[in-house]
């Protein structure tokens, strides 16, 4: 039953929800007439939230309904047809009144359409009482101001003209400062996108005009609008000093914005800092960690920790050597990843742990269990492979998986043009690299290797180095490492 609607949309609702939804389906004024449809919602709850696949499952349901009747697979579409559009009308509820002040906004045009201009008053201190008292001073808040102010000068704009006069500066500050959350918010979208996901030109309108006005009518004083332009810079150029005090402002300011604004605070600081790890600036390969343990702390990922962002961690505690936390961080948080990728990647993380530890067959043997789905995952076993069959010398397997690797990623469309050139990269430097180790020239006076592969070649120790600095490869500080060992 995986391909019906309503069953997808369900199995996302959480145990509190389905009851709410079960409340909603039982009401006559959102389920009016249909009583049929709580009932068959009654019987389907029980499969929650697995919900089996099997074709049978539909009959078996039908049957629980209509015990004397045949099955019929039209009347059951209907009645999967009619529960879709209900669960859709719930989902639109649920958002409705989750938004407080929205509802209370609309509460107040009904009070002042219906000429209850006390009630309108009374409400509308509550309302207004009711904004202050949270936490929040982001678009959300400036918004909501903004649109509370607007209906309480229309309202007094017959009534009391030089009270709504009063109001107009007011509503002003806040539309401008919601106005300027929109254009931040929208340059950091489009901003990120092209420095951090390689995304191609969009424009910035009245950038200039914007950035100005911000600055030139102290704007920049609010420290949530400050928030915002800092990120905006760290997504335009490199800038460690707006990195650090962004961070620093973070700390002070986190609780006026919200949950899905404070993840894209942190996406930035994460991307920035492994940018400048891989150009090698002192200090960001610890940001890297402090950031990615922060995203978890603060419980700002999605349903489970993102099996790209374990591994990171993972990887930066081996490069610490910070083993214990290592140890503690797996224990703990392991049963946050999906159980569907869970296995693996704790697999994967044993043996990049096996092969810091200088044991390669034991991390070989953790690779072997490994079934990642997703290619980023699949390059990182390829890569970890090729490094063990480095450190033990088994060249003829380097310059075969190196090869076949090639292949795929030339095969491959869908992977960037970005990865592609890190891992490309990689590739070249790590042939060079094997080239050297197994040839018979290497002169140590003069850094420079005769190698016999294909004819006489001079390779350059150092303009081996600066070809790693050039081309930013993948396993950047590794490559390094081992050409420091020349």
């Amino acid at each position: 039953m995986d391909n019906i609607r309503f069953i997808v949309i369900l199995k996302t609702l959480s145990k509190k929800e389905i009851i709410k939804f079960e409340d909603f389906l039982n009401s006559p004024y959102f389920n009016k007439g249909k009583k049929y449809i709580a009932r068959f919602f009654k019987v389907l709850k029980k499969y929650y939230p697995d919900f089996r696949s099997e074709e049978f499952l539909k009959k078996e349901i039908y049957k629980k309904l209509y015990p004397k009747e045949p099955y019929s697979d039209l009347r059951f579409r209907k009645l999967s047809s009619e529960l879709y559009k209900l669960l859709l009308e719930f989902l639109a509820a649920e958002e409705f009144f989750s938004g407080e002040t929205e509802y209370d906004l609309k509460v107040l045009r009904q009070l002042n359409d219906r000429k209850l201009g006390s009630l309108f008053e009374q409400e509308m201190k509550t309302i207004h009482n009711s904004l202050q008292k949270t936490d929040l001073r982001n678009d959300r808040y400036s918004k909501s101001m903004y649109e509370l102010i607007s209906a309480e000068k229309y309202f007094y704009f017959q009534r009391k003209r030089n009270r709504s006069l009063e109001l107009y500066d007011t509503e002003m500050i806040y539309f401008t400062r919601y106005a300027m959350f929109l254009f931040l918010s929208k340059y950091i979208e489009r901003a990120m996108e092209i420095r951090f996901f390689r995304a191609k030109q969009f424009s910035y309108p009245l950038f200039r005009e914007i950035i100005s006005f911000l600055k030139n009518n102290d704007f920049l004083a609010d420290p949530v609008l400050h928030l915002l332009y800092l990120q905006l810079t760290l997504c335009l150029k490199d800038d460690d000093e707006c990195y650090f005090e962004l961070r620093k402002l973070l700390k002070k300011t986190e609780h006026l914005i919200d949950k899905n604004q404070l993840k894209l605070v942190y996406t930035i600081l994460s991307n920035y800092a492994a940018e400048r790890s891989e150009k090698g600036i002192p200090g960001f390969q610890e940001q890297i960690l402090d950031v990615n343990l922060e995203i978890i702390k603060k419980d700002l990922t999605e349903q489970y920790i993102s099996g790209f962002l374990f591994v990171n961690i993972v990887t930066l505690f081996i490069k610490f050597n910070k083993i214990s936390e290592l140890r503690k961080f797996i224990s703990d948080k392991s049963d946050l990843l999906n159980p569907d990728i869970k296995e693996d990647i704790i697999s994967y993380c044993r043996a990049c742990l096996s092969f810091q530890e200088g044991d390669p067959e034991k991390a070989l043997r953790y690779l072997s269990k490994i079934n990642f789905d997703h290619y980023q995952l699949r390059f990182r076993i390829k890569i970890l492979t090729l490094k063990i069959f480095y450190e033990t010398e088994e060249y003829e397997s380097i310059y075969f998986l190196t090869d076949s690797f090639r292949h795929i990623l030339k095969r491959e469309k869908d992977i960037p043009e970005s990865i592609k050139k890190t891992i490309s990269s990689f590739l070249k430097i790590l042939k060079q690299l094997a080239d050297i180790r197994s040839g018979s020239g290497f002169h140590r006076k003069s850094k420079t290797v005769l190698i016999k592969t294909g004819g006489n070649i001079n390779l350059n120790i150092e303009l081996l180095s600066k070809e790693i600095e050039k081309s930013s490869p993948a396993e950047k500080h590794w490559l390094k490492e081992k050409i420091s060992e020349f």
